[in-house]
């Protein structure tokens, strides 16, 4: 079936507006996925400050023991506790939310190690208030800061590296990947809307030429 010209026109304008409507519907697509990867972001961010107080908890506690062994006051034993349930509760905010396995894993190495912490104080504690002071810097020396101390670095500084590899990486990655994909899709738009466009304005230029009227002399 043969078109007519004005059909061809009408086909060679769609071909031109048709790339315009895919791009605002292929933008719309990409706007929900870099939202999602962005909330996925902003999520992950919000438990790492979930680990970040926990860490410095915990290491505030650490100071607070040494703080009892120079001054002894009694209220550091006070502190400590109040504090441990800040620590508890944030690691358990952290290992509910947590979907990686390895993650999992290591955060329940940080609980045995931060209830080996809360062992030792004790028994520092002890040891101070029955006047063994010497054996308690001894146990402090040799177990909190020759021990548990490292361990629970390595352990805060393996869960971060987990998170960002698998969590934060990821997240950027998507954005990424959304980015390029929409710069692709956008220039084989942009060129086929210049190809219609050409076409469009060939077949006007041809129509033109055969309805021009045609001089005859004579």
């Amino acid at each position: 079936m043969r078109l007519t010209f004005q059909q061809k026109l009408t086909l060679a304008f769609g071909c031109m507006v048709l790339p315009l409507g895919l791009i605002g519907v292929h933008s719309l697509w990409s706007l929900r996925r870099e939202n999602a990867a962005l909330r996925a972001l902003e999520a992950n961010l919000a438990r790492r400050a979930v680990l970040a107080e926990a860490e410095n908890t915990i290491y505030r506690q650490i100071r607070e023991v040494f703080h009892f062994l120079i001054e002894g006051d009694p209220e550091i034993k006070a502190e400590i506790a109040r504090l441990d349930e800040i620590v508890r509760g944030r690691i358990a905010e952290w290992k509910r939310t947590a979907v990686d396995p390895e993650e999992v894993r290591i955060t329940r190495d940080l609980e045995r190690q931060y209830g080996d912490f809360l062992k030792v104080t004790d028994r520092i504690f002890t040891l101070y208030e029955r006047g063994y002071r010497v054996e308690a810097i001894q146990l402090t020396q040799r177990e909190l800061r020759g021990r548990i101390l490292p361990d629970l670095n390595r352990t805060v500084t393996e869960i971060y590296r987990i998170n960002r590899e698998r969590g934060l990486q990821q997240a950027f990655q998507e954005v990424g990947a959304v980015r390029r994909q929409t710069q692709t899709v956008l220039a084989v738009l942009v060129v086929g809307s210049i190809v219609a466009g050409l076409f469009f304005s060939v077949l006007t230029v041809s129509y033109t030429h055969l309805t021009l009227p045609t001089n005859r002399e004579g």
